[in-house]
């Protein structure tokens, strides 16, 4: 016994909290692999079992990302679908700049691939094009989504895969007529370099790496509609070369 002051200990047998815990887990709120292993528990001992539930749990309530997996496929999609809407909104002449910060915050979180971004922006702009009022039209359009083709286009890489994804488009697509699918490419080519999003080496390199590949990768008279622009554009090139030269001989 002990008095008021007294000071003593209160022995709690391990086992019986075990016990009780047990009791506050019910089977239906277990994972059906946990059950699977308390039905094997007796040949397991308390602390490999406790172990191998947790493991378990771990497994099911936290997965390991994993970049193709259904989840992020799914997030991609989502990504793709909130962006075409986007898009819409920018080619009905809703401000750009809010749209352009919230697309942004939207695909970090959804950790969406940029390199998918630039086609489906320039599919969903071509679209939009009037081709009976061609090249007003294309200009229109163009210059409405700016702010968005210049987000997924940024290297010179980019702007040579995205001179690949309009010729495709263009010689491709069953809502381009024949009758138009040359002075479409070319129109919206010649006004994305006037907007400073395609330079002229990149328009270069893609035109003459073209010229080497076959009929059914790029279209020979689709190529033939911008061989005059390639042609001043290497000749700005050239004399730009030359002043530079007659500039440092004079220094």
């Amino acid at each position: 016994t002990l008095g008021a002051s007294g000071v003593g200990y209160v022995w709690v047998d391990d086992a019986e909290v075990d016990s009780d815990l047990e009791d506050d887990i019910s089977d239906e709120e277990l994972d059906s692999r946990i059950r699977i292993l308390r039905s094997i528990g007796s040949n397991l001992n308390d602390v490999e079992l406790a172990n191998a539930e947790l493991a378990v749990e771990d497994s099911v309530d936290q997965p390991e990302w994993q970049p193709e997996s259904a989840f992020a496929q799914d997030s991609q999609e989502h990504f793709e679908y909130e962006l075409i809407l986007t898009i819409n909104t920018v080619l009905e002449g809703r401000s750009t700049e809010m749209t352009m910060t919230d697309i942004r915050t939207f695909r970090m979180t959804c950790n969406a691939d940029q390199d998918r971004i630039r086609p489906v922006v320039l599919e969903e702009v071509l679209n939009a094009i009037d081709l009976a009022a061609l090249p007003s039209s294309a200009k229109t359009t163009l210059a409405k989504a700016v702010q968005l083709i210049k987000w997924g286009i940024n290297s010179g890489a980019e702007q040579v895969d995205a001179i690949s994804i309009i010729e495709r488009h263009c010689a491709t697509n069953p809502a381009v007529g024949d009758d138009v699918r040359g002075r479409l490419f070319k129109v919206v080519v010649c006004m994305l370099y006037e907007l400073d999003i395609l330079e002229d080496l990149a328009i270069i390199s893609w035109y003459n790496r073209s010229l080497k590949r076959p009929d059914d990768e790029v279209s020979p008279k689709l190529l033939d509609t911008i061989k005059a622009f390639v042609d001043m554009l290497n000749e700005s090139d050239d004399e730009d070369e030359s002043d530079d030269e007659d500039s440092s001989s004079e220094e």
